[in-house]
C-alpha cells in the first residue's frame, strides 16, 4: 500500500515521529519525503488510517496514492471515487489539495469532474479556499472524508500522483483537551496536547511500559499516554498544585474516555526522586521540565546556570530509576536573544555522565532538504517571535 503524509510545520519533528511510531508497531515500511510538508509511506499491509491519526501528533492529513498519470482528467478522480455510485444519494463535495510550486488550473478539471458526476445523477460541489491545498479544518467541515473526496495531487518532474485523504489530524479533540480541560497554568505554560503525543511517539512507549512525567504539570503527557493506552503511569512535581491539576485533570478526561489506568500522583522535588521512587522500576520518562521565567526581564546567564545544575541533578536520579533499557524524551530550552541577529542560546553544560544521546533521525535522512537536528541528535522546536524555543532529545542508559 502507499500513502501519502502532509506533515506538521516543523517536518524534522513529524518524520521523526512517524518513523519511531512504525518502528515501534513493528509494521514493515519504507519512507520519502517529497517535499517539505509530503512524505509518502509505503507498507506491505493496509492500516487502519483513522486510528493512527489519533495517535501522531505532528501529521496534518493521511490518505492512499492511487494513481500515478503524466496528464489529469476528470476520470482520474471519477476512478479514484470508484464505480459504485448507488449509494451516493446526497450532494457530493469535493476538493483538490495541490503541492507544486507552481500552479494547477483546476477550474477547468473541476468543472469537468462536475460534469462527469452528473452524468451519473450525482448532484456535487466544488469545495475551495484561497490556499492551494485544503486545510483539515475544512476538509472536516464539509465531510469530505465521509460524503465527499479531498483530491491529492502532488506534480513531480512529467507526471502527477493522485491520491484521495481518508483522516485528518483531530484538532477538535486536540483543542478540547488543551482549552477545555479543568485546570489550566496559563501563568508556567503548558505543554500542547499533540507535542506531547509526538515526544510519546518518539520514546517508542509501549501499552506496558511504566511511564515516568518528573515535571507534570497539568498533566498532559499522562492524559495522553493514557488515551494511547498506556495503563501504569506515574506523574510528579515540585508543585502541589500541578499534581492537583493533573489529577483534576485525568478525571476529567476518563468521564469521556474508556481507559483504566494505574496512576501514582505525588509532590516530589525532582532533585530528590531517586530517594522517592524505587530504582530499575521506570521504563520511560517523559517530560517538559521547568523552562525558567515565562514572563518580564530576567538575567539569561543566571537562568541557564540555575536549570543546567537543576536538570544535571535530575538526571543523576533518572539514572538510578530507570530499568536497564530505559529512555527519556525530554524538552531542553533553547533561549532566543532579543537583538537583531535573534541569536539562540542552548544548554549545553548539562551532566549526561550515565546516558548517550540517540538521534532522532536516522542518518539516511539527514541529507534531505528541509531535515535537520541538533548537535544532541535532537530537533529544534519553536516559531519566529517566541521567547524559549524547545529542543526535544532521545536519551538512553549507556
Amino acid at each position: 500500500m502507499k500513502y501519502f503524509l502532509i506533515l506538521g510545520t516543523n517536518p524534522s519533528l513529524s518524520l521523526a515521529e512517524t518513523e519511531s511510531y512504525l518502528k515501534t508497531r513493528k509494521i514493515v515500511f519504507s519512507l520519502e519525503l517529497k517535499r517539505k510538508e509530503v512524505l509518502f509511506l509505503t507498507t506491505e499491509k493496509e492500516l487502519d488510517l483513522a486510528k493512527i491519526m489519533k495517535e501522531l501528533g505532528g501529521i496534518i492529513k493521511f490518505g492512499t496514492i492511487n494513481r500515478e498519470v503524466k496528464k489529469i482528467s476528470a476520470n482520474s478522480f471519477v476512478d479514484i471515487i470508484g464505480n459504485n455510485f448507488a449509494g451516493i444519494d446526497y450532494k457530493f463535495k469535493f476538493g483538490f489539495s495541490f503541492y507544486g510550486e507552481d500552479t494547477l488550473a483546476l477550474n477547468s478539471i473541476a468543472m469537468n469532474l462536475k460534469k462527469e458526476l452528473k452524468k451519473r445523477d450525482i448532484s456535487c460541489r466544488w469545495v475551495t479556499s484561497k490556499e492551494k491545498a485544503l486545510s483539515s479544518v475544512v476538509v472536516e467541515q464539509n465531510k469530505l472524508n465521509d460524503r465527499g473526496a479531498d483530491f491529492f495531487i502532488l506534480r513531480e518532474d512529467n507526471k502527477y500522483y493522485l491520491g484521495r485523504t481518508l483522516a485528518v489530524q483531530d484538532f477538535k479533540g486536540l483543542s478540547k483537551r488543551d482549552f477545555g480541560r479543568p485546570a489550566r497554568d496559563d501563568e508556567s505554560g503548558m505543554l500542547p496536547p499533540k507535542l506531547a503525543q509526538i515526544m510519546l511517539n518518539l520514546s517508542g512507549i509501549k501499552k506496558d511500559d511504566v511511564l515516568l512525567d518528573p515535571f507534570c504539570g497539568s498533566g498532559t503527557v499522562l492524559s495522553e499516554a493514557a488515551l494511547m493506552g498506556v495503563r501504569k503511569m506515574i506523574g510528579s512535581d515540585l508543585s502541589q498544585k500541578a499534581i492537583e491539576d493533573t489529577r483534576k485533570n485525568i478525571n476529567w478526561l476518563k468521564r469521556t474516555n474508556d481507559f483504566d489506568i494505574d496512576l501514582r500522583l505525588e509532590r516530589i522535588d525532582v532533585q530528590e526522586i531517586s530517594k522517592k521512587i524505587e530504582h530499575n522500576s521506570v521504563d520511560v520518562i517523559v517530560t517538559e521540565p521547568y523552562l525558567g521565567p515565562q514572563r518580564g526581564a530576567h538575567d539569561l546567564k543566571k537562568t541557564v546556570e540555575t536549570l543546567e545544575k537543576l536538570y544535571s541533578k535530575g538526571i543523576e536520579g533518572f539514572s538510578k530509576i530507570l530499568s536497564s533499557n530505559g529512555r527519556i524524551v525530554m524538552v531542553l530550552p533553547v533561549f532566543v536573544s532579543r537583538d537583531g541577529e535573534k541569536r539562540k542560546f542552548f544548554l549545553d553544560n548539562i551532566r549526561f555522565d550515565k546516558f548517550e544521546f540517540v538521534p532522532l533521525l536516522d542518518e539516511k535522512h539527514l541529507s534531505m532538504k528541509y531535515i535537520n537536528i541538533s548537535r544532541k541528535g535532537g530537533i529544534i522546536y519553536g516559531r519566529q517571535g517566541q521567547k524559549v524555543w524547545r529542543e526535544i532529545i532521545l536519551l538512553k542508559l549507556k
